[in-house]
């Protein structure tokens, strides 16, 4: 259903006054994005700039189309927004036509705010082929229920102290879903990346990635750049390994299943693991890491059948 930005619940809304649904949340369309603006603060044109000053709420009532990669959808230059993106489209056709590399984001903080917006929670919809990342959101944020593809570069970046749960990042051009120091990533999908399937720790500081699958990504299925927890993940079919742990950093590896991978679990010297499952990997089923006990290793031909 497509619902211009000036019509709520049947009344026409004049004289530039914000577009609010009936339980006072604002409304974003694809008609006022492009044509007057989605409420005050916002100007006409892509991004529709979510600034606080009509309210920190508000959801998607039609899909947004971008027309090309170096166009960006939405921009929060706020703390404590809250989107409901109700499916956001952010490029048309099958592959999108924003495919190219650009400057683009589906929905990301505003890039000249310093500090960066934080706080932000994004539920229930998809992002799909912009120029650059599909969804960058600053400290403390929160992603639910919303599936990444096609995005030129990352499906999902979060930093420190952010949650992402069960959303889904497909066939992105870079890493699929990326947190940052003291992150949380649970529920979650990640595959047919060009890079990792899920990273934690970015460039700060480690996490934890809870009962995720990471399957057929071009590089590692998930990887543990700093100190973290990864639990009963399943890591399938990458082309590196199914969990890297980078060396020397302290982790907790316990009731994976990693399988079909170069290596199976690839470990520093500070990661303990246990009750982790690791066969048909093609190089390695264990690198690395101190055996806690528990855990089940089966390979084939030269590749070591038992866990180090």
């Amino acid at each position: 259903m497509r619902i211009a930005c000036a019509t709520v619940l049947g009344f026409v809304v004049l004289g530039g006054a914000p577009s609010w649904a009936v339980d006072g949340v604002l409304e974003i369309s694809q008609t006022c994005a492009v044509h007057t603006g989605c409420f005050p603060g916002d100007s006409a044109g892509f991004p529709v700039t979510i600034d606080g000053s009509s309210g920190r709420s508000a959801r998607l009532t039609s899909d947004l189309q971008l027309p090309d990669e170096n166009t960006s959808g939405i921009l929060i230059a706020a703390d404590g927004v809250t989107v409901d993106l109700n499916g956001v489209t952010t490029c048309p056709g099958t592959p999108p036509v924003c495919a190219p590399t650009g400057a683009g984001f589906g929905i990301a903080i505003d890039p000249g705010l310093s500090p960066r917006p934080q706080r932000t929670t994004l539920q229930n919809g998809s992002v799909t082929g912009a120029g650059f990342n599909g969804i960058e959101l600053g400290p403390q944020s929160r992603v639910d229920g919303v599936a990444t593809s096609e995005n030129a570069n990352t499906g999902i970046l979060v930093r420190s102290g952010s949650i992402v749960v069960a959303s889904s990042a497909r066939a992105n051009g870079g890493i699929g879903i990326l947190a940052g120091r003291g992150g949380v990533i649970s529920r979650c999908t990640s595959s047919l990346n060009g890079a990792s399937g899920i990273l934690t720790g970015g460039n700060d500081g480690g996490g934890v990635v809870a009962e995720s699958i990471a399957e057929s990504n071009d590089a590692n299925g998930i990887w543990c750049e700093f100190a973290c927890t990864l639990d009963s993940n399943i890591a399938k079919d990458n082309t590196g390994s199914g969990i890297l742990v980078s060396a020397g950093q302290a982790a907790r590896v316990s009731h994976n299943t990693v399988t079909g991978n170069a290596t199976g679990l690839d470990l520093g010297t500070g990661a303990a693991y246990d009750h982790n499952t690791a066969t048909a990997n093609s190089t390695t089923q264990v690198s690395g890491g101190f055996n806690a006990g528990g855990n089940y290793c089966d390979g084939t031909g030269t590749v070591a059948s038992t866990c180090p």
